[in-house]
């Protein structure tokens, strides 16, 4: 992701904000790119977002966005993040994040099940037969 100006903070820094809103949402996707593609399982929300904020980025900075899943239970989740500024010649590290979230009902649940194929779509991933191809 390259920084443009509607993600500066006053004084022509990248924002806290959208940092938080970067690292909340890369790791999000890497928790859901683990569900299985027949949504039998429920949503998780946010128990704990902790970040820290190690270097600014500039506007046009070129950002690297890591998330590493850490622990996966059935229950809890924890997805450690960390977003690089790959312009910087020592690929300085701008913010690390740690966050922690649980699955929002039981398994099998028919509304979230409705609802993640709302939002995903019937397709999103592949069936276990078209991943074994891969």
């Amino acid at each position: 992701m390259t920084v443009t100006e509607d993600c500066l903070n006053g004084m022509g820094f990248l924002h806290g904000g959208c940092t938080a809103y970067l690292i909340d949402t890369c790791s999000s996707i890497t928790l859901t790119a683990l569900d299985p593609p027949d949504y039998s399982i429920p949503p998780t929300v946010s128990l704990n977002l902790n970040v820290t904020y190690h270097a600014a980025a500039s506007l046009g900075a070129s950002l690297r966005i890591i998330s590493t899943v850490v622990s996966f239970s059935t229950r809890v989740q924890t997805v450690r993040c960390e977003v690089w500024d790959v312009t910087n010649p020592t690929h300085r590290l701008v913010a690390s994040g740690m966050h922690i979230k649980m699955r929002s009902g039981k398994e099998g649940d028919p509304k979230a099940q409705e609802w993640r194929k709302e939002v995903y779509g019937e397709d999103m991933w592949a069936t276990n037969a078209q991943k074994a191809k891969l």
